[in-house]
């Protein structure tokens, strides 16, 4: 048993470093897969399926209680052009005054974790004009 439970850590950190490696050399995204604290049931409950008999033994015997993690983080490029996207449909479906006021509390979940964002985060959110948001989202693209 103990040697199955290696066997499949194995194949998903391999698995997982072979993603990342693959999705940074494309400049895209970042794909992190470890081990560690449960912190969502959600998320356990994705992995229970494939890890339930490795883990339920350990646990009985008074082994450690802990989970997989997984996270992918969009890169800046593909959060700007998602965005975007959301602001041209939210334009269209509510119109121009109505649709850029919605948008302003996108923003910040859009460029959540970025370094020293909020200089532009304020920008975005006071500008009242399409051709400036549409200015400053390229801006973002190119900086960060």
């Amino acid at each position: 048993m103990k040697t199955l439970k290696i066997i499949a850590l194995t194949c998903l950190f391999s698995l997982a470093f072979t993603l990342s490696s693959h999705a940074q050399e494309k400049g895209t995204s970042e794909i992190n897969l470890g081990y560690g604290l449960a912190t969502s049931v959600t998320l356990m409950s994705t992995f229970d399926d494939i890890f339930n008999d490795l883990f339920i033994s350990d646990q009985a015997n008074g082994g450690s209680v802990g989970a997989f993690f997984l996270s992918y983080d969009y890169a800046i490029a593909d959060r700007v052009n998602a965005c975007k996207q959301h602001l041209k449909h939210s334009i269209e479906w509510k119109g121009k005054i109505l649709g850029i006021a919605e948008m302003k509390r996108h923003y910040s979940n859009y460029f959540k974790g970025i370094p020293h964002f909020k200089d532009y985060r304020i920008k975005i959110i006071t500008s009242e004009c399409t051709d400036e948001i549409f200015e400053l989202l390229d801006e973002i693209k190119l900086k960060f």
